[in-house]
């Protein structure tokens, strides 16, 4: 079946909200994930999952969370841009390691 990943890096409010997705990759499987899975050494939670019966296609949103002190400025919130770079160099060790290739969406 075709598994259509929808990943959510640092942020945790709204996760299935098209704005909140940073990376989408399509992979082959036998399985839908159920509870959370690891996406090249960091662990994802699972935030909600969909199995189309009549097209065998799946559809997985999760969260990928990072250690807050690398992705908060000064005033404690989550900064865009340093979650972006986090982000970002995950996706391009998932590219080189694991040869997974995806889209990649910049937030505003």
């Amino acid at each position: 079946m075709k598994i259509t990943y929808k990943i959510n890096f640092v942020c945790s409010e709204d996760l299935n909200s098209k704005e909140n997705i940073d990376f989408e990759f399509v992979k082959e499987g036998n399985y839908v994930p159920r509870q959370g899975f690891y996406l090249g050494g960091k662990f994802c939670a699972l935030n909600n999952s969909y199995y189309e019966v009549a097209t065998d296609e799946a559809i997985v949103y999760a969260a990928c969370f990072f250690p807050r002190n690398r992705v908060v400025g000064i005033n404690g919130e989550i900064d865009p841009s340093k979650a972006q770079k986090v982000a970002f160099n995950l996706i391009a060790h998932l590219a080189d390691t694991y040869e997974l290739r995806g889209t990649y969406t910049t937030r505003k």
